[in-house]
């Protein structure tokens, strides 16, 4: 149950942060170098915006999400492989016969 919450939480908050992100507005650094806008480095509302600060809270809880995810699944006690659950059919192996048909059919000359 506790599982099912983390990941949806984890996932709502992957989707925020990403619309998030793309929302905000260029304002140097990376993104001028691929033609980006010119505005200057550090505005006067660039450190406090409120989009900022989402940003940073999301990707917090992001981050935690995943480390509670990542140590969630590693306590589990059955390690179960692909390979023991797949069952695989027991098939003849493959032999190569000999072939009478010529690999070069006979071509008349004239």
């Amino acid at each position: 149950m506790f599982e099912n919450l983390l990941l949806l939480l984890h996932a709502v908050v992957s989707v925020f942060l990403i619309i998030l992100v793309l929302l905000q507005r260029s304002e140097g650094g990376m993104g001028s170098m691929g033609g980006g806008g010119s505005s200057s480095m550090m505005s006067e509302s660039g450190a406090a915006d409120g989009m900022t600060k989402a940003t940073a809270i999301l990707a917090t809880i992001f981050m935690i999400s995943s480390i509670l995810l990542a140590v969630q699944s590693s306590g589990r006690s059955h390690k179960v492989s692909v390979t023991d659950v797949v069952k695989v059919e027991d098939t003849p192996p493959v032999t190569k016969e000999a072939s009478t048909t010529p690999i070069v059919p006979d071509v008349p000359a004239n």
